[in-house]
């Protein structure tokens, strides 16, 4: 199980780990899914049973849910 106390310092600190690859106001390009293609920015994160999943605001406003191995950091 994931450590709340130290997934909270990382993401906010912009401190990136194997467990916390994507920090707060991250770009990211969603690689996968229904929003595949769409850009967005890391806004938040909560956690799923042992691994992170991140909040993402996309372009249009709209808010995403998507796990580390759906996104990438934008170019």
């Amino acid at each position: 199980m994931l450590d709340q106390s130290l997934i909270e310092d990382a993401f906010y600190s912009g401190k990136r780990t194997l467990d916390v690859p994507f920090v707060i106001n991250d770009a990211v390009l969603v690689l996968s899914g229904k929003h595949a293609g769409t850009e967005g920015a890391v806004i938040s994160y909560d956690l799923d049973v042992a691994q992170v999943v991140y909040i993402v605001e996309t372009g249009s406003g709209e808010d995403i849910r998507v796990t580390k191995t759906d996104i990438r950091l934008c170019d």
